[in-house]
């Protein structure tokens, strides 16, 4: 499955899932990039890495300035909901415990 959108300044934006939500190869998702170049006679191209839907623990949490932000979650220590705000404890290997208030680090 894949979403095309045109802008009107140039950008052509293409977002590639599979259906069975197996991550792709690197040379895959290369030949794809390098076939979409081609095809559009475009000089320059740009992929991102892949972003895992569907997993027990949210990895994202978005930014202030509506960025997204990948972590390295593993697991989630403690999570409640106060009278104020949701409060989570997270695992992170390369941070260690976090604390997200409403999903803010």
């Amino acid at each position: 499955h894949a979403t095309v959108r045109g802008y009107i300044h140039g950008l052509v934006t293409i977002d590639v899932q599979n259906e069975n939500n197996d991550k792709l190869s690197k040379q895959t998702t290369e030949d794809i990039q390098m076939n979409i170049k081609k095809l559009l006679n475009c000089h320059k191209t740009k992929r991102f890495p892949a972003i895992q839907r569907g997993g027990k623990i949210d990895r994202y949490v978005p930014t202030a300035v509506d960025l997204l932000v990948e972590y390295d979650f593993d697991e989630c220590v403690y999570e409640t909901n106060s009278p104020y705000q949701n409060i989570k404890i997270m695992h992170s290997q390369q941070f260690g415990n976090m604390l997200l208030l409403d999903d803010d680090p």
